[in-house]
């Protein structure tokens, strides 16, 4: 089958030869975006997700039978259109369609009143997830994901990956900070993180869908990340590179600089930063993945990454999705 893939946000992490750049359609916000992915072949649109009869008309017109979702997992409105479009596809074609949303690890963080600890993708998570009273909007979000596939007889995957932004702070602050606890997540880099959505499409374009539905979570994660280890090894190189002015990690002086030296607000930074959220990926074998990297190959490589957020002049980006705390 000749698929035709709509991405929102994160599409040039998502182009690996598995389907024809003609056949992929992403959503920008900006002119620079679009020239971005036109030189890839790639055709870019601008479309107010929000629109339900905008997207309807780009879904039917292009033939949309897979979305990757990537521009929010806070806000549910934005993939209430594209699954609604999605559904009406079916019903005129009688094709399954396939709806990828990124979520993201910070929905099982302690601190975001996760209360079952250590969970993998094998587990029933979608179960787990209903099981919890404490609101939290990725949850929420999530849930409403799996209410609208079901409404519109969409096939639904979710994938969790985990996030990082520190270095840049560090720089900007001339020194390496951490909470008082230590804590522990996982990590992925980039590059396997759009391996790991490669993977994905990968078995979806061969006809070896995974089982999606309730059954449909994937966590995206390759190793353990211990925040206190991880941050005395960045202060050691950026004290070494001039970017800090000591090589000790203090603890923050106050949340409120925290909160403004990674521009977000201080509910998310203490459930980034301060909490433990473990999810554990047992079902690559399953899409073919594999990790490239590791915790080792991260300590190795932190020189170049130091290097690339220089470089970029962006939020910092040692192991993240290119989007906003999940």
């Amino acid at each position: 089958m000749d698929y035709k893939l709509l991405i929102t946000g994160g599409a040039g992490y998502m182009q690996q030869g598995i389907i024809p750049p003609r056949n992929i359609i992403a959503v920008v916000r900006s002119g620079k975006q679009a020239l971005e992915l036109s030189a890839l072949g790639i055709t870019a649109v601008h479309v107010d997700l929000g629109d339900t009869d905008a997207i309807t008309q780009l879904v039917l017109e292009k033939d949309i039978d897979l979305v990757v979702h990537c521009a929010s997992a806070t806000d549910a409105s934005l993939a209430k259109p594209l699954l609604s479009a999605l559904g009406t596809r079916i019903q005129q074609t009688g094709k399954a369609a396939y709806f990828i949303h990124t979520s993201g690890a910070s929905a099982f963080a302690d601190l975001a009143g996760w209360p079952h600890g250590k969970v993998s993708d094998t587990d029933q998570v979608h179960a787990l997830v209903k099981q919890i009273s404490t609101p939290y909007v990725v949850r929420e979000t999530d849930n409403t994901i799996f209410e609208l596939s079901y409404e519109n007889n969409v096939t639904n995957f979710i994938v969790v990956p985990p996030l990082i932004f520190y270095i840049q702070a560090s720089i900007v602050n001339k020194a390496v900070y951490k909470f008082s606890k230590d804590s522990e997540w996982q990590a992925i880099h980039v590059t396997d993180l759009a391996r790991f959505y490669g993977s994905i499409i990968r078995s979806i374009v061969h006809g070896k869908a995974p089982v999606g539905g309730q059954d449909g979570y994937f966590f995206a994660s390759a190793h353990k990340l211990p925040w206190w280890d991880l941050l005395h090894c960045l202060a050691s190189r950026l004290h070494a590179k001039g970017f800090v002015s000591t090589a000790e990690v203090n603890v923050w002086p106050n949340e409120d600089l925290a909160a403004k030296s990674f521009g977000m607000p201080l509910e998310f930074v203490r459930i980034g930063w301060n909490s433990n959220s473990i999810t554990l990926c047992q079902k690559g074998e399953l899409i073919g993945w594999k990790p490239i990297w590791n915790y080792a190959m991260l300590l190795e490589n932190l020189d170049d990454e130091i290097k690339k957020v220089q470089e970029a002049g962006l939020s910092a980006k040692m192991i993240r999705l290119p989007a906003k705390l999940r």
